[in-house]
């Protein structure tokens, strides 16, 4: 009897410590990679977009945020030395940025943009992709002083190397 009840707990045992072991090993790694989010820019709505590096032991490196229209056509493109004031680059493990289209953009009628964001590891080592994410932020009024509502987008990464 102890033989028939020891066997299945033992497999049981052994099921639930793989599947825990997996799980600390979920996350998605790279060396570099590129991740494309939604944005908008108007009179009463802009985007933020926030940068969150998850990985306890590697910085890691915007290295090139592009703007395009709605259109697809390229309306800026920003390397580390072009980031507004603030903008921490590398992020350090566990750091986070935001960049906020009125803090780069002058035109209030863009309207609808598409983000693209290229980043790698400072050491060339694979490390937790960045959490990458849009914020549209709609206000009661242009001067942008009252926060009415905002939505949340997961960017989605394009390509992982």
């Amino acid at each position: 009897m102890f033989k028939k009840l020891l066997i299945p707990v033992l497999c049981v045992a052994s099921l639930f410590a793989a599947s825990e072991a997996f799980a600390t090993d979920k996350a998605i790694k790279a060396v570099s990679g590129e991740a494309e989010c939604y944005g908008y820019f108007g009179a009463s709505q802009d985007s933020s977009v926030v940068f969150r590096n998850f990985d306890p032991t590697h910085s890691i490196s915007i290295t090139k945020i592009r703007v395009y229209r709605n259109n697809g056509s390229l309306m800026a493109s920003y390397s580390p030395s072009g980031y507004p004031a603030g903008f921490q680059e590398p992020m350090k493990p566990f750091a986070a940025n935001t960049l906020n289209t009125r803090d780069i953009l002058t035109d209030t009628s863009l309207g609808r943009l598409t983000f693209r964001i290229n980043f790698k590891t400072t050491d060339g080592i694979a490390a937790i992709t960045p959490w990458i994410a849009s914020a549209l932020n709609t206000y009661s009024s242009d001067t942008k002083q009252n926060l009415d509502a905002q939505a949340t987008f997961d960017c989605v990464y394009t390509i992982l190397k």
